[in-house]
């Protein structure tokens, strides 16, 4: 059984922001590809919600990897993953 995702109005600023970096400096073959595998990983969670580790910030929230260069937080519920931000890897870490 599959759940579907849905995404915070921050994870989709977020995606947005990430996407449109990527396009600024790499060009658009480089943002389609991106787009690509985050649909693929997002795909793969939908069927399979705990294939990622729990995040220490709390039991419920998880920490997704699209790419070493991007992850992105979630958070589980009975009928609906949320996703909750993505994170560029390369900046800063606001939590683990």
């Amino acid at each position: 059984m599959s759940l579907p995702v849905v995404f915070s109005p921050s994870a989709r600023k977020s995606f947005l922001s990430i996407i449109k970096n990527i396009q600024e400096k790499w060009g658009k073959k480089s943002s389609e590809k991106f787009k690509s595998l985050a649909v693929k990983t997002l795909k793969n969670l939908s069927l399979q919600p705990n294939m990622f580790k729990a995040s220490s910030l709390a039991h419920n929230i998880r920490r997704g990897i699209i790419s070493k260069q991007t992850s992105f937080y979630y958070q589980i519920y009975p009928d609906k993953i949320e996703i909750l931000f993505f994170v560029d890897n390369r900046h800063e870490p606001l939590i683990e």
